[in-house]
């Protein structure tokens, strides 16, 4: 039984990672996936587990592969690829004064 609530625990704090990478909120997310926000919330803190057809619809939405949400952190080398996407995706949408500014520092 613990080792489900670990793998519950894990899925629901990769799906949190990887919802805020793509720079979801909880609400929006569940919008994307036609499910209840709260039923979202349940899930991303281990209460609840998602079925796989919401698994399907949240990594198509993320743009992940479906083990990033079942991997612990020193699992995934791949990583940082996604997080550098997100900062690729962040520093193009800056305006070029910022963009300055960072690159000054």
């Amino acid at each position: 039984m613990k080792r489900k609530n670990h793998v519950k625990s894990l899925f629901g704090t990769n799906l949190k990672k990887y919802r805020e990478l793509a720079n979801l909120s909880q609400t929006e997310l569940a919008e994307k996936v036609s499910c209840n926000p709260k039923y979202l919330s349940e899930i991303e803190t281990g209460k609840s587990f998602a079925s796989s057809e919401l698994i399907e619809d949240l990594v198509s939405v993320l743009h992940v592969p479906v083990s990033y949400l079942f991997e612990s952190p020193d699992d995934n080398p791949e990583e940082s690829a996604v997080i550098e996407k997100a900062i690729d995706k962040i520093v193009l949408e800056m305006s070029d004064k910022m963009k300055d500014i960072l690159s000054s520092r």
